[in-house]
């Protein structure tokens, strides 16, 4: 578990790994990439106070394939901005887009 006392979030990491001096935030995944495991990873990292990152996807023939997450900055300026919206959502009991 990995919490935020900042920014009043937490979250289930999969891994942390030394490579090379260097600490990662892992995060493993079954199936494609999406565009938002980035940002999760960064929710990771920044409760963490580590900065590289990395999402390994295991594939059903037992292999694997690590694409690692380079845009800190913009991936922690993204989940902010979400979780801010999420925090604004709950506290003014917005369920999701108005129909009018």
């Amino acid at each position: 578990m990995v919490y935020s006392p900042i920014w009043d979030y937490a979250g289930t990491c999969d891994r942390v790994l030394r490579q090379n001096d260097r600490e990662y935030v892992v995060d493993i995944k079954t199936g494609s990439p999406a565009a938002w495991h980035p940002l999760q990873t960064a929710g990771y990292a920044m409760a963490l106070g580590l900065f590289a990152r990395m999402a390994v996807y295991l594939r059903d023939d037992e292999s694997f394939r690590v694409v690692e997450h380079h845009d800190q900055l913009r991936d922690e300026a993204v989940f902010i901005s979400a979780l801010q919206v999420h925090k604004w959502r709950q506290e003014n009991h917005v369920n999701g887009p108005s129909s009018d």
